[in-house]
Order: structure tokens, then C-alpha cells, then sequence
């Protein structure tokens, strides 16, 4: 509502009362239904983390994505034996390591 157009109406902070409380009422439900969706063991995402591959013969089903996977392992080693995120992110880059976003282009999957 242009309130600078027509500033004689009254009813407009009512309305942008009413709008706020339908756009909540509209998160809160879709909170539910993510949440809803999670609780009952299916995917909330449509693309799976890295590591991770729709199987092609069922698109509800991640199958392991080897390629990707040892970069997960990777992850996992370097931050037990205690680097933290940039340092583990520093040890990748310096190895020339995709980042996701990149490994999912180059390998087919849809854009981020």
C-alpha cells in the first residue's frame, strides 16, 4: 500500500497489520510441513549434500557418491585430528578441491 498517494486513508495500518500476520501465518505453516516432512524420515532438500547422488532409478532414494564422499571423509579426518573450518578449508583449497557449488556444476547437478 502506497501510503505517499493517498495518505487520507485510514485503513491502510490495518491492512499492513493484516499482511504481516497472513506472511507469519504462511512461515509458521511451512515450518510445520519441513518439519513434518523431516520427522517422518524423507528428504527436505531437493538436492542432496555432498557425498551424496539421487539414485536414478527412484528420485526419493541418495545413493552414495563416491567421487564426492572422499571429500567428505576428507573433511571428517582433518577436523579429528583438530583444524578448524578455515584450516580445513585453507588444506583443501591449497589441494584444488571443488567446492560444491562447483563439483555440483561440473557433475550434472541442477544449479544452487
Amino acid at each position: 500500500m502506497d501510503s505517499e498517494t493517498n495518505p487520507d486513508d485510514d485503513i491502510t495500518p490495518f491492512k499492513n497489520i493484516l499482511n504481516e500476520m497472513y506472511a507469519k501465518d504462511c512461515s509458521k505453516k511451512i515450518k510445520a510441513v519441513v518439519r513434518a516432512k523431516g520427522n517422518s524420515g524423507k528428504h527436505v532438500t531437493t538436492i542432496p549434500p555432498l557425498g551424496y547422488m539421487k539414485d536414478p532409478e527412484d528420485k526419493e532414494k541418495w545413493i552414495i557418491d563416491e567421487k564426492g564422499a572422499e571429500v567428505v571423509r576428507e573433511i571428517f579426518k582433518l577436523c579429528i585430528q583438530g583444524y578448524g573450518p578455515t584450516q580445513i578449508a585453507r588444506i583443501l583449497t591449497e589441494r584444488k578441491v571443488e567446492t560444491p557449488v562447483v563439483y555440483f556444476h561440473n557433475h550434472g547437478y541442477p544449479r544452487l
